[in-house]
């Protein structure tokens, strides 16, 4: 009888995606008693790798369905957000408390007050408030419409690259916000903080939103700068043409990362001085991938 080697053909964001798995399992064991229900999240893992290696492994014939292509390049995608929401679980292994005194204390230094204070305060208008909310908003719509509009465009290569090194970099920055955990004014000020208007459409979708996903974590570095900045640099190579809408909404999602005391000062500033490294090291990670394997996904 001869026995058939399997052969798995994973895409570069799958294999990513198990490797800060495995990163993150290993913190779970290491921290095991420190940490409520841990069980719960190594199932979660085992669920979603045995997922992925089924997806690797299913026949050619699946995998050319356009169909199948797509849930597999946007799968990590749909795990954004849980994992997300995971970082406020694992974040203070190592720091027993959230470094927000020392952050604060920075922008203080540096501004004499509290900008994310300050900057809601002198602008409570509704309307304003209403721009804040659909820049904070578009943050989570270019995620997604940026890879799909190329994909649409028949780009599949540049949709497959920025897909990536967008998945890159968000667990690189994910692993980072293990490590540093800094959960924002928006929880450290919560007593001086007054509650900026939700009225309209943005301002109840982004107050759903955050229900559901937020937590006390990933203030610094801004991976909601960063992760915009390595957008918008993928529309000026590939979809110009996004670019009348990426602008505009970039400005108001800068200003609303404050507005909404979601970051200091310093978490801005860091998140556009780390965007060249973690692109950098995303694009190393999807280019050496893609030259070892050669393998043609999809139509």
């Amino acid at each position: 009888m001869v026995i058939r080697r399997q052969h798995f053909k994973f895409l570069p964001v799958e294999w990513i995606l198990i490797l800060y798995l495995v990163a993150t399992t290993l913190l779970i064991l290491i921290f095991w008693s420190n940490l409520q229900n841990p069980e719960i999240h190594i199932l979660l893992r085992i669920i979603v790798i045995a997922a992925i290696l089924l997806f690797a492994g299913s026949k050619n014939t699946l995998q050319s369905r356009k169909t199948f292509y797509y849930l597999r390049w946007f799968f990590p995608v749909l795990l954004l957000g849980y994992l997300y929401k995971e970082t406020d679980y694992l974040n203070n292994l190592l720091f027993r408390t959230d470094l927000d005194p020392l952050f604060a204390f920075i922008d203080e230094a540096i501004f004499g007050m509290q900008p994310s204070l300050e900057f809601a305060s002198r602008f409570p208008s509704g309307f304003f408030a209403e721009l804040m909310y659909f820049g904070y908003c578009s943050y989570y719509l270019l995620i997604v419409t940026v890879p799909v509009y190329l994909f649409g465009a028949k780009q599949k290569e540049a949709a497959e690259e920025v897909i990536s090194i967008t998945i890159g970099s968000f667990m690189i920055f994910y692993l980072l916000f293990i490590l540093l955990p800094v959960a924002g004014p928006q929880y450290y000020f919560a007593a001086k903080t007054e509650p900026v208007h939700q009225r309209f459409l943005f301002g109840p979708l982004l107050g759903i939103i955050l229900e559901v996903g937020e937590g006390r974590t990933a203030a610094f570095p801004s991976s909601h700068i960063s992760i915009y900045l390595i957008l918008l640099y993928s529309c000026i190579q590939y979809a110009r043409k996004l670019l009348a809408f990426v602008v505009p909404a970039g400005v108001l999602l800068f200003l609303s990362t404050l507005y909404l005391q979601a970051h200091y000062v310093i978490d801005i500033i860091f998140g556009i001085i780390y965007t060249p490294l973690v692109y950098l090291l995303a694009e190393k990670y999807y280019m050496a991938f893609k030259t070892k394997n050669k393998i043609n996904y999809g139509n």
